[in-house]
């Protein structure tokens, strides 16, 4: 983060991107960054770095995503991905994953959908901010456009 991002409203304790995602946030925690592109979302001292990425192709499958970004930051093979929060299973939408190395605890969480990524990443010293931080991760959902009254709709 540069010395140019700004603190970034939170209201309702949810940071959201129109039409893209939301992540609920704790009472609290404070979000800052470059609204629409990256935000660090800062509590119970850890960190959580989010980013948003809007490409011209379809975005790719929310699993092979976060695996993708796991093992460029040196998880081990053959991890799993898991759900988030109200899903059964790891889905093409949403995924998540954890690991643990001699740095603490990795959390990372993925949502893909449409022509938009957004990647949710955190490094817990314990088992206590890994719950912390994997509350917040796991509560990574898309947020649709408020549907305006004066449009029908077809």
């Amino acid at each position: 983060m540069s010395a140019s991002d700004a603190d970034v409203p939170v209201p309702g304790q949810v940071l959201e991107h129109t039409g893209v995602f939301r992540l609920r946030v704790p009472a609290g925690w404070a979000a800052s960054g470059l609204e629409g592109h990256r935000y660090r979302v800062r509590g119970e001292d850890v960190t959580l770095d989010v980013s948003v990425h809007r490409g011209a192709q379809p975005a790719p499958d929310a699993r092979a995503t976060v695996l993708a970004h796991a093992r460029d930051a040196g998880a081990p093979d053959g991890l799993a991905t898991l759900p988030l929060h109200g899903d059964d299973e790891p889905t093409e939408q949403r995924a998540g994953v954890r690991w643990s190395d001699d740095e603490g605890w990795h959390v990372a969480g993925a949502l893909c959908r449409g022509h938009d990524v957004v990647l949710v990443t955190a490094l817990a010293a314990d088992d206590e901010q890994r719950a912390a931080v994997e509350r917040v991760v796991t509560t990574l959902e898309p947020h649709d456009r408020p549907a305006r009254w004066w449009r029908r709709r077809r």
